[in-house]
């Protein structure tokens, strides 16, 4: 493997999460992909940002597999409340607002869930993308190993921090 081909790979498979800005890019901006998206859009698998919150996920869940909770989609920006009826162009226009948009990385914690907080589309507000959800809490040490500044991320509401 020469050398160029080694960067390329780094920075595939092993990109800067320390990197402030990010594009966000969606799988299909233009339309839903039935079956995958209702009230929410799929991160694009080979944008910066997908690769980055992979990353770092694969990084927690060495260390913390078994305090995490299962995935149960993809990276993914919801952009329709659960009590709002849904309809196709209004996932459209509001996936529209945010598609091709950079955005500087802000961490969020909520009670279990730790993600990174995502601009507001029009009808709906705040926006976020939720990296991991853990059992209960999110274990102190994870912050740490991400080598996150606790005093940038932003705790909503009574979210607990619990030292293991």
């Amino acid at each position: 493997m020469g050398t160029m081909n080694l960067v390329k790979f780094k920075e595939k498979y092993y990109p800067n999460t320390k990197k402030k800005q990010y594009d966000i890019f969606f799988s299909d901006p233009s339309q839903r992909i039935i079956g995958k998206e209702r009230k929410s859009k799929l991160l694009c698998h080979n944008s910066e940002l997908y690769i980055m919150l992979d990353t770092m996920y694969v990084k927690l869940a060495k260390q913390f597999m078994n305090k995490m909770k299962p995935r149960r989609m993809d990276y993914h920006i919801e952009l329709i409340k659960k009590e709002e009826e849904w309809t196709e162009d209004k996932l459209n226009q509001r996936c529209s607002e945010l598609h091709g948009r950079c955005i500087e990385i802000s961490w969020g914690v909520k009670n279990d869930a730790l993600f990174i907080e995502t601009p507001s589309v029009s009808g709906y507000g705040k926006t976020h993308i939720t990296l991991v959800k853990f059992n209960g809490f999110i274990p102190d040490p994870v912050y740490n190993y991400l080598d996150l500044d606790i005093s940038d991320i932003n705790f909503i509401r009574d979210t607990v921090v619990k030292v293991l």
